[in-house]
């Protein structure tokens, strides 16, 4: 057999001299797998998003962000397979190495970091000084706040 010619000719040109029940999906598995045949396929053409306005509250952790980068191979030495990436709403961004992939992690590094955005954005707001933001400064004290009396600190 000679050249990548995809699933369709290569199984046209088998089928000159062999055939076994499943031909088609055998030679359709093999030619999904071939490196070369991965790297010379024209790539598929994806949709553009429409462009939309995003409305943006002055309020901090009114939005949050949440992307995760994984599986990362091979694994770290503690089995760090995945980073998660938290950005609320704010200057401030914090990532951190997990293990899994499921919304419990998500949940939890959330919680964990909540408390350090809250102290982070009350000293940036703090330096800005204006009427304008102490609003923003009392929410993140009741974040804070919230925070501690979760974890039964006082």
């Amino acid at each position: 057999m000679s050249g990548h010619l995809a699933a369709k000719k290569t199984t046209e040109r088998i089928l000159h001299d062999f055939y076994w029940p499943g031909i088609w999906k055998d030679v359709g598995h093999f030619c999904r797998s071939c490196d070369q045949c991965q790297r010379s396929a024209p790539k598929g053409q994806t949709g553009r998003v429409p462009l939309s306005t995003v409305t943006l509250n002055d309020e901090p952790f009114s939005r949050i962000a949440v992307d995760i980068v994984g599986p990362i191979i091979p694994a770290s030495n503690r089995g760090n397979r995945y980073i998660l990436t938290v950005k609320w709403q704010g200057p401030f961004v914090v990532t951190e190495k997990v293990r899994e992939n499921n919304n419990k992690v998500e949940v939890e590094v959330g919680r964990a970091h909540r408390t350090h955005h809250a102290n982070m954005l009350r000293k940036y707001w703090d330096r800005e000084s204006t009427d304008v933001h102490q609003q923003s400064v009392s929410r993140c004290d009741t974040v804070r706040q919230q925070n501690f009396n979760t974890k039964g600190l006082r």
